[in-house]
């Protein structure tokens, strides 16, 4: 955040976990986007599935109200940022904290065995592959429907790009920015030209 001069920040859900319980780097982050606000920098924050908008953790730690989705157009694009959760049909089965947790936590788990050669980390990480591109699909249909050009979505926490074309031929930009955990680090920036980056910090 530091590296960068820019005038909005866009936050695609997922910024709070676990009831907005939060650690000591977490905070650093909260005080960050806290001046920013007072330098009059933009901050647009979505909801995602962790922080819904319902439960206000953004507006009560950091003063700024969640909406569902946020749509803008820039260079004669229409842009739509929303967090994806929406098109995951098994998505409620983690509103439960509980639920949420054993399921983090098993998926830990599972990477650590290695039987007989058998990998089921690489099992894993196959099966988050094909549900993301399932989600890039949806996402996808979604923009085709409400005639959307580029659409930035999180919730997978793989970063992604894909270009599709609908039956007219407009091209749609699909985006996955990715995560802050597990090791990947990446975002994307969108300069005054209209040029779209996917970054990541490894």
């Amino acid at each position: 955040l530091k590296g960068y001069l820019y005038q909005n920040l866009i936050i695609v859900g997922d910024l709070f976990e676990g009831d907005g319980i939060i650690s000591d780097e977490q905070f650093e982050i909260i005080e960050h986007l806290r001046k920013m606000l007072k330098n009059k920098n933009k901050i647009i924050c979505v909801d995602g599935n962790h922080d819904p908008v319902e439960k206000g953790l953004a507006r009560k730690f950091i003063g700024i109200d969640v909406r569902k989705k946020y749509e803008w157009k820039m260079g004669g694009k229409k842009f739509c940022a929303i967090h994806g959760h929406q098109f995951d049909k098994f998505c409620f089965v983690f509103s439960e904290p509980l639920i949420d947790k054993i399921f983090s936590s098993s998926t830990w788990l599972l990477k650590m065995i290695n039987i007989l050669g058998f990998n089921v980390a690489k099992w894993v990480d196959d099966l988050h592959n094909k549900f993301s591109r399932h989600i890039a699909k949806k996402a996808i249909e979604y923009a085709e429907k409400n005639r959307i050009d580029v659409i930035i979505c999180g919730h997978t926490h793989l970063p992604l790009h894909f270009v599709s074309s609908d039956k007219n031929g407009r091209t749609i930009d699909y985006y996955n920015l990715g995560c802050w955990v597990e090791n990947l680090g990446s975002h994307i920036t969108i300069d005054e030209n209209d040029k779209i980056e996917l970054h990541s910090m490894l």
